[in-house]
């Protein structure tokens, strides 16, 4: 494995981390989550994530990036745009309310995004 500035140890021993072992030592020595030991520290990633923990993004730019990327490639896709705005003004609202960003995980987020895309 190539010499890393941030990790010292072999690359099976990174493989023997737990993923969310890796993704903080990552993060702490690079900025991004995602970052391999290969990588050279700092990593200046765009991963919305990494932004909002690095202090870039607020946190409600999670879920305007997850709405979007349904709304680009998933299930809101198929939505209408007036249900799609109403989902979407309801989602922010309670994400901002209870400081849970993520639609997947809003209780009923995955119902509302999937039977509200399906229904139209």
């Amino acid at each position: 494995m190539k010499e890393s500035n941030w990790w010292k140890g072999t690359q099976n021993e990174w493989c023997d981390l737990l993923l969310q072992e890796r993704e903080r030592i990552a993060f702490e020595k690079t900025g991004c989550d995602a970052a391999w030991p290969l990588w050279h520290a700092p990593v200046k990633c765009l991963h919305v994530g990494c932004r909002i923990k690095r202090g870039e993004l607020p946190p409600i730019a999670e879920t305007e990036a997850v709405l979007n990327g349904e709304r680009e490639n998933g299930w809101l896709r198929f939505m209408s745009e007036e249900r799609y705005q109403q989902l979407r003004d309801a989602m922010l609202k309670y994400a901002e309310k209870t400081g849970i960003y993520d639609p997947w995980k809003q209780p009923g987020g995955w119902q509302a995004m999937v039977f509200s895309a399906i229904g139209d």
